[in-house]
């Protein structure tokens, strides 16, 4: 019975010790380009204010992000993809300095073309702006 305990803890042992080394000698790619872009706002303090990153022509939005630079006191409302390209977030400074956010857009090679692109990034810019609009009203 202890000589099958041993030999199962020497067969785990080893079993895990030649997974960990192989592990560490592949390699992951993405066979799909990745391309980040990242567009700036700054809010006053106390003000609401969003922005919309879009990813370049040809180039699909699959996911982003705001981050600030440390100045102001910036709370994210609301963030998320919009349209096929585009990733926006609408943002509070709660505080008593100009916040500076970068609102950044995750982009993949697209493989359908897009049409009537520049209407639809207007209506999407006409959309935020009027959410902002609303949300500065309820201050």
């Amino acid at each position: 019975m202890r000589s099958a305990i041993v030999a199962t803890a020497l067969v785990l042992t080893l079993g895990v010790g030649i997974g960990l080394s192989q592990a560490g000698k592949r390699e992951h790619k993405h066979s799909v380009p990745l391309k980040y872009v990242t567009q700036s706002v700054s809010i006053s303090p106390g003000a609401v204010d969003g922005q919309i990153t879009f990813c370049p022509k040809g180039w699909k939005a699959t996911g982003g992000g705001a981050t600030g630079d440390g100045s102001g006191f910036p709370l994210l409302v609301n963030s998320g993809l919009v349209g096929k390209s585009g990733f926006e977030a609408i943002i509070l400074n709660d505080g008593g300095s100009t916040a500076r956010m970068q609102v950044r857009a995750a982009c993949i090679k697209s493989t359908k073309k897009t049409r009537a692109r520049a209407a639809t990034e207007s209506r999407i810019r006409g959309q935020l702006e009027a959410r902002v609009k609303e949300l500065r009203s309820e201050r």
